[in-house]
């Protein structure tokens, strides 16, 4: 991975009770960056892919429980391409107030609603 100035500043972002958010064109590395700081961190972690049908069922769901069930044991949750996600700002904002013990970094190349 090539080494990024943000790489230690999302880092000292992490657990802080805020949702982070790295959107930006296609290809830029986004998801490579991601990826990366699940690698560097000991918390149990999950990376989702938006993109793919049987996750979107479950974050589409409105139904917080559902979801924290799907995420399982992990606190550092990586959404990729969270855009693919209906309604993903009102989703973030709800998982982030209800469930403050996960940390959530959402990746995305479009706007975020």
């Amino acid at each position: 991975m090539q080494p990024r100035i943000i790489t230690n500043k999302i880092m000292d972002w992490l657990f802080n009770g805020k949702v982070i958010i790295l959107y930006g064109s296609r290809q830029v590395g986004k998801t490579t960056l991601a990826k990366y700081i699940l690698t560097q961190r000991s918390e149990p972690s999950v990376y989702l892919n938006c993109e793919l049908g049987s996750v979107a069922t479950i974050l589409n769901s409105d139904n917080l429980e559902k979801i924290k069930s799907y995420l399982g044991s992990a606190r550092l949750v990586v959404l990729d391409e969270a855009q693919k996600i209906q309604k993903i700002g009102l989703l973030l904002k709800q998982m982030i107030d209800t469930y403050p013990q996960y940390q959530i970094i959402a990746t995305g190349s479009s706007s975020f609603d």
